[in-house]
């Protein structure tokens, strides 16, 4: 009698081959779906921050645009005299430009902006309501207010608006809260041809000025290629530093509205007049985005911007555009 009634078997050559196949091929197949699965999700990731940079772009741009010149108390097409007490000058870019809420530039040199690319000024007020209380002196570098606002404060800016003159100055002191205040500011004593000009009643508002384009960050990504961002630029500040807002946009274009009988025509700035600023009603953004990391399938991607077609390097890449209305322009 056998020791072992039950003979045992291995497996045979050919079923471990086909087992080895069967194993390959199940692993070539996970294999596959996690491929296909990483890619998918690269393409979905590298997609969702484009489309959130420009949709937080777009809202940014569009609710700027449509405070310029807010407070202003701009007559379209009345042409306005600025002058800056600070440095005793009523220069050019303050009266044609710098105070009628929008106005833009191309940057040809890229000097400040992409080589190419558009540059949005836009300028506004705080919406207060003081008023010169007294015919200004002067011989005296300072001026009662009739009432306190957040934006009277040293170091300050503010301006004057009367009907045909705006005046710009920096506040030297610190005002107190309360009616019948003191605004001291750093300009020459003589000024007969800004402040004394100005009737009591003058408004007095917080002013800002601000340049928004985009620039090249100085940065770049782990392709080695630039990062690029919306900044803008305090052109009211002495340092005038750059700050960028948001990473991923790539260009910018801007076109501006003026009508054109029953229609709006839009053109860039460097088709645009000087005289032409104060009657733009509205403005089209229009912004190429790109994602920070190389997305699968980019590298075939064809996108148009500016009239031409855009170098496909990996990333990807969206274009998105906005229209905003002048709230003070829309009648």
């Amino acid at each position: 009698m056998s020791r072992y009634p039950h003979s045992q078997k291995g497996l045979t050559l050919v079923e471990l081959l086909v087992s080895l196949v069967i194993g390959l091929v199940v692993t070539g197949v996970v294999t596959q779906v996690f491929i296909a699965n990483r890619t998918t999700f690269q393409v979905q990731e590298s997609m969702s921050r484009v489309q959130e940079s420009g949709r937080f772009a777009l809202q940014f741009l569009g609710n700027t645009i449509r405070e310029a010149g807010s407070g202003l108390e701009m007559n379209i097409g009345v042409p306005v005299t600025v002058c800056n007490v600070d440095d005793d000058t009523c220069n050019e870019y303050l009266s044609g430009l710098g105070t009628q809420g929008i106005s833009g530039r191309v940057d040809t040199q890229g000097a400040l902006a992409v080589k190419g690319s558009d540059i949005i000024d836009i300028s506004s007020t705080d919406g207060c309501n003081a008023k010169i209380t007294d015919r200004y002196n002067a011989n005296s570098a300072q001026f009662k207010a009739s009432e306190f606002c957040p934006s009277m404060r040293k170091d300050a800016i503010l301006m004057v608006v009367g009907f045909d003159r705006r005046v710009i100055l920096s506040v030297n002191n610190t005002p107190s809260a309360g009616g019948n205040v003191t605004i001291n500011h750093s300009g020459k004593a003589n000024i007969n041809h800004k402040l004394t000009d100005l009737e009591p009643g003058s408004r007095i508002v917080g002013f800002s000025s601000f340049s928004y384009f985009v620039r090249d960050t100085g940065q770049v990504d782990a392709a080695g290629n630039s990062i690029r961002a919306l900044a803008r630029r305090n052109n009211l500040s002495a340092t005038a530093v750059a700050e960028d807002i948001i990473d991923g946009v790539e260009d910018m274009r801007v076109f501006y509205g003026i009508p054109n009988g029953n229609r709006i025509d839009y053109r860039r700035a460097d088709a645009i007049n000087a005289n032409e600023w104060p009657l733009v009603r509205s403005a089209r953004v229009e912004l190429l985005m790109v994602s920070d990391q190389a997305a699968p399938g980019a590298e075939n991607q064809v996108v148009n911007f500016g009239g031409a077609a855009v170098t496909a390097d990996g990333r990807l890449r969206e274009v998105y555009t906005t229209v905003a209305a002048l709230r003070q322009r829309v009648n």
